[in-house]
């Protein structure tokens, strides 16, 4: 009889054994797969950690470890610098004032740029937290990148601090919907820590932020104007296998947790990323302004979708001048791919550019694409019949030409009762006009005297 079956027998339970300690249970398990002849650890019994924060290239821990937080830099490569030269050698005051008509920027401040991009847990509020700001600034000609990631929630004032240092040893301010977010959300956390001073110099600070101006050249162009599309489309770059923005807050707090930092590697990456696309697309811009032929697709191109894309491209950068009161330049990008955009674009910018030089006085210019519009009725409105007419009217004042474009106008849109009382109501103040002029001659030849 065994040891246990003794015990039993005398009325004592068998003591039980001690559970394995979670190493010895992985020990096992590995011990094991080697038998077995499978080399490899058991993740869900002991985890795979990413090597700490601290040891990424350039990082460095400021302050103590519970108030302190993570400063990550360094001087990008070599290449990345060739291509932001178009940023400092052909920024000029005009430019600037094209991108961002408000910003109150000057042709000397090119190199006291400071891109930034930040990271958050939120949309927006009070709760949100922004846990990363990517900077990128240049250093006598050289592009360095500064990230300041928060390890802690209890050193945000010294992170915020710091950023403010930062922010005020440049003259500006260049985002991608940094007005209308990274600005505010980085200023409600001034607030919040009791940093007013940080909040006045975001508010204070000259703001060029791309989005804008993205919009209107590649609305049309592209399918869609985030900046991961412009980077992949415009800048021909190709950053591989990157994070889900919808899930970098879900992996912040996951961090905080537990403190495991393969998922906040990839979220400093993803935000490395994008500061670094931003100013590159800054660089690019500045390139369009500079060569009006400058194009991310050549002209001609045999690639149908391609040359489509060019043309819509053109229109975009077009209405930015048009937009911004610059006829000369609009008319000249314009000219150059106008022809290979949709219809409909055509029609818009040919729109806009006709508006622009009536404001301006260029009247003919204007009738020349009035008449343009008119052949091509791309979007099936009244707008240039109404046009032209007036000039007809009020300058020329031929009031038969006037009304013979409005009656042509009510014969094409007969079928369209949203589209005719406007036009009624001009054709029956032409008629009083040239009746009121028939009237007129008629009293002035009965006043005049027999000839003899």
């Amino acid at each position: 009889m065994d040891l246990r079956s003794r015990l039993a027998a005398l009325g004592v339970s068998a003591p039980a054994a001690p559970a394995p300690s979670p190493q010895e249970a992985a020990s096992s398990v590995r011990d094991r797969l080697r038998r077995l002849g499978v080399e490899g650890q058991p993740a869900d019994l002991e985890p795979l950690r990413a090597e700490p924060l601290h040891l990424l290239p350039g990082a460095r821990v400021m302050g103590d470890e519970s108030t302190g937080y993570l400063r990550i830099e360094r001087t990008l490569d070599a290449q990345t610098g060739e291509r932001l030269r178009d940023w400092t050698e052909r920024w000029h005051e005009d430019h600037a004032r094209t991108l961002a008509p408000e910003a109150r920027l000057r042709s000397d401040q090119a190199d006291r740029a400071l891109f930034i991009d930040t990271e958050t847990t939120g949309l927006g509020g009070a709760s949100t937290v922004v846990f990363l700001v990517g900077c990128l600034h240049l250093v006598d000609g050289a592009p360095r990148l500064t990230q300041l990631f928060l390890t802690h929630l209890g050193g945000e004032h010294q992170m915020l601090s710091d950023l403010l240092a930062l922010t005020a040893a440049h003259d500006f301010l260049v985002s991608y919907n940094g007005r209308a977010f990274d600005v505010r959300a980085l200023g409600d956390r001034y607030v919040l820590n009791r940093l007013p001073e940080g909040q006045r110099l975001l508010d204070e600070r000259p703001h060029l932020d791309l989005l804008h101006p993205a919009r209107r050249i590649w609305r049309n162009a592209l399918d869609d104007c985030r900046l991961a599309t412009l980077e992949r489309d415009v800048l021909q770059r190709h950053r591989g296998h990157d994070i889900d923005s919808a899930s970098i807050p879900g992996e912040y707090y996951a961090y905080l947790r537990s403190g495991r930092t393969d998922g906040m590697r990839a979220v400093i990456r993803h935000n490395e990323w994008d500061v670094i696309t931003l100013a590159l697309l800054g660089a690019r811009m500045l390139r369009m302004l500079s060569d009006p032929g400058d194009a991310v697709l050549p002209a001609g191109s045999p690639d149908t979708v391609a040359a489509l894309r060019h043309g819509e491209e053109r229109a975009g950068l077009g209405a930015l001048h048009a937009a911004r009161g610059d006829a000369v330049r609009a008319e000249a990008v314009m000219r150059d791919g106008l022809q290979s955009a949709s219809a409909v674009t055509r029609y818009l910018a040919r729109k806009r550019l006709a508006s622009l030089h009536k404001k301006q006085g260029e009247t003919n210019r204007a009738l020349s694409l009035w008449q343009m519009m008119i052949e091509e009725n791309a979007l099936g409105e009244p707008h240039p019949y109404h046009e032209i007419a007036k000039v007809l009217e009020h300058q020329h004042r031929d009031h038969h030409a006037a009304l013979a474009i409005v009656e042509r106008a009510l014969a094409i849109f007969h079928g369209r009762p949203d589209q005719r009382p406007a036009l009624e109501k001009r054709k029956q103040r032409l008629e009083e006009a040239l009746l009121r002029k028939e009237r007129a001659r008629a009293t002035t030849s009965r006043r005049e005297p027999p000839s003899c």
